[in-house]
């Protein structure tokens, strides 16, 4: 996790701009398993509390403005408690594992 690499550097929990300023310093940017800078399909939220000790971040399928719908698919949800959680939107099917 990227989050847990800049904590034991810096001793604090970054938001999405600052995390992929220092993870572009490192080099490590194109390391993620997804494009954390054009994460599409999906939308990607990476929040830091105003300590920096916590964080807490969403992935989820992408809304789509021009016909005001949200796409169906898998989201995922964690924190600095390091538990994944996987869900979908009311009215989509249960994301496959």
């Amino acid at each position: 996790m990227k989050e847990v690499l800049y904590y034991a550097e810096i001793r604090r929990f970054a938001p999405h701009d600052e995390l992929l300023t220092f993870l572009r310093t490192k080099g490590t940017l194109s390391q993620s398993p997804i494009d954390l800078e054009n994460p599409g399909p999906y939308e990607l939220a990476i929040t830091a509390s105003a300590d920096g000790q916590h964080y807490f971040i969403t992935l989820k399928p992408q809304f789509y403005r021009s016909t005001d719908l949200w796409e169906c698919g898998p989201a995922a949800f964690t924190d600095d408690a390091g538990v994944i959680f996987l869900g979908s939107a009311l009215g989509c099917d249960t994301p496959n594992r």
